[in-house]
């Protein structure tokens, strides 16, 4: 990331505020860590709790107090840092299969992509489980159960480019619109929250674990990518096996035959 990422609220007076706030431990005998953080922006009070597992996958719950002043938006940015070969990449996921988006953000300055058009089946828009962005090795992704508390409307999720020299580097901001300015209630004036809202989700970034250094002594470099991964392409009756894209470049082979090492290469 280039930076923090943070809430940005804007409110009926067409003035806007980031969160401020302070971060605080939660004590814990789990091998999770948990913190609090109590913040404001604008006319906006809420507290986040964060739930930090093992892997590094983040649990996010925000309790948004009800407010006085009417609110137009309250978005959520992720600043990521672009490169050439970084913030490169997206990929969203509904309720349908195999033809979920994976690919390359489109070119352009400014927003150059959103998730008003994806693939869905019975999933109800506005609401996208799933986003992640990033390069091929490294990116953060967003998810939710449900959009639960969310004031929502299309898009759900925006990609933000801004290029700063000729050599493509910049920001890439992943926008999360949890209340979102497109929608009926927040045109005109805006809208009062009249309750609390609690609104839950996650961030998981990738990789989620260092990359492993090959252990033969013959070669003592990072594991490649088909590392330790079985010789034969296909099993010995014949019949290819579902590819496993788990790891780059994996090959086709039997899961059952070869389980200790496809969970091997997993785990490291």
């Amino acid at each position: 990331m280039v930076g923090p990422g943070g809430a940005l609220v804007e409110h009926a007076s067409n003035a806007s505020g980031a969160a401020i706030g302070t971060i605080k431990e939660v004590p814990s005998n789990t091998a999770r860590v948990e913190a609090e953080f109590p913040w404001s922006a604008g006319p906006l009070r809420a507290t986040t709790q964060a739930l930090f597992d093992y892997d590094g996958c983040v649990k996010m719950t925000v309790e948004l107090a009800p407010t006085t002043v009417p609110l137009r938006s309250l978005q959520l940015r992720i600043p990521l840092r672009m490169t050439p070969t970084e913030a490169t990449l997206t990929h969203t996921v509904t309720d349908y299969t195999r033809i979920h988006f994976a690919g390359s953000i489109p070119k352009g300055e400014g927003e150059v992509y959103n998730t008003t058009k994806v693939h869905r089946y019975q999933l109800p828009p506005p609401y996208v489980p799933y986003i992640y962005a990033g390069g091929a090795e490294r990116g953060i992704a967003v998810f939710s159960d449900n959009d639960k508390d969310w004031i929502a409307a299309d898009p759900a999720y925006q990609l933000i480019r801004n290029t700063t020299n000729a050599t493509g580097e910049g920001t890439m901001t992943l926008q999360v619109n949890f209340i979102s300015p497109n929608h009926p209630a927040t045109q005109g004036g805006g809208v009062k929250l009249n309750k609390t809202r609690t609104i839950t989700f996650g961030f998981m970034a990738a990789p989620a674990k260092p990359q492993p250094t090959n252990q033969n002594a013959a070669n003592t470099g990072p594991v490649p990518a088909r590392a330790n991964w079985p010789p034969n392409l296909r099993v010995s009756n014949g019949v290819e096996q579902s590819s496993l894209n788990l790891i780059p470049n994996s090959a086709y082979c039997n899961p059952h035959e070869h389980s200790s090492e496809i969970r091997d290469a997993l785990l490291r």
